[in-house]
């Protein structure tokens, strides 16, 4: 990619747009599901999606490099982390890293305490320039700039082949658990930064806190002071009752 390549935050318009139309597909969806059926599919669904493709492939491995593998389960982590539509890998991990960077400061661009609360659940985050050579790493991989060049391409794909299988499948199959994975990522953004929501287990140069509330609504991604101190490892929950299921299955299924 050219080396001044410039990213529009988290490719911008198309993922906002993405994301207002996964939400629009579920709540129309939802007025036209009779059979509990597809709920508990969707849910079974979104456990897989939240904790393989959010918060192992894109957020854990993609953005921090917390663990290695082997190069088939590599390959595996990095196309299934389109599920999450969170964007590609290049626009959301250039994002992600770009906080930690700046984390809670006026340069911080997630930060709820500058753009308010809202804006941040939301994604609305004011468009800025981030320097590729905070993700040289995945610039140079193969995998990851097929899925940048051809992600909506993909996304398009998946959906419509869900569509023509059955339309409510597209509901509870891809939309549901991409609106649920974006909401928890939303979660992460704005609850573990205001220091009454949580505690301090160790400093950290931000407000970041370890937030029970918080790792319930993102699957175990809440234990937020702890990863803002050491983001290179994979394990986040350290007390007994910090449950990280995402650590386990890295433990039990990724690591070499």
């Amino acid at each position: 990619m050219n080396k001044n390549y410039r990213f529009s935050v988290s490719n911008s318009t198309k993922i906002q747009f993405l994301t207002l139309f996964n939400h629009l597909v579920l709540l129309t969806g939802m007025f036209y599901t009779h059979s509990w059926s597809y709920l508990i599919i969707g849910i079974i669904i979104y456990v897989f999606v939240g904790l393989f493709s959010a918060n192992i492939a894109m957020h854990r491995y993609l953005s921090h490099g917390s663990f290695s593998t082997t190069s088939g389960k590599d390959k595996f982590l990095k196309w299934i982390s389109i599920l999450a539509c969170f964007g590609s890998p290049v626009s959301w991990c250039a994002l992600h890293r770009h906080h930690h960077k700046h984390s809670d400061t006026e340069n911080d661009i997630q930060n709820p305490k500058v753009i308010g609360a809202l804006k941040s659940w939301a994604s609305l985050y004011p468009r800025t320039k981030i320097s590729p050579k905070l993700i040289s790493d995945l610039l140079k991989d193969k995998d990851i700039k097929i899925i940048h060049k051809y992600y909506f391409k993909i996304i398009a794909a998946l959906m419509l082949f869900w569509f023509v299988v059955d339309p409510l499948l597209l509901v509870w199959v891809f939309c549901f658990p991409a609106v649920l994975c974006f909401h928890g990522a939303a979660t992460i953004g704005v609850i573990p930064h205001y220091k009454w929501t949580g505690y301090r287990v160790v400093e950290s140069n931000d407000d970041s806190v370890n937030s029970p509330l918080a790792s319930l609504l993102s699957l175990g991604e809440g234990w937020h002071n702890y990863h803002h101190h050491n983001s290179r490892d994979y394990r986040h929950g350290h007390e007994w009752w910090e449950i990280d299921p995402s650590a386990w299955i890295i433990e039990k299924v990724f690591l070499k």
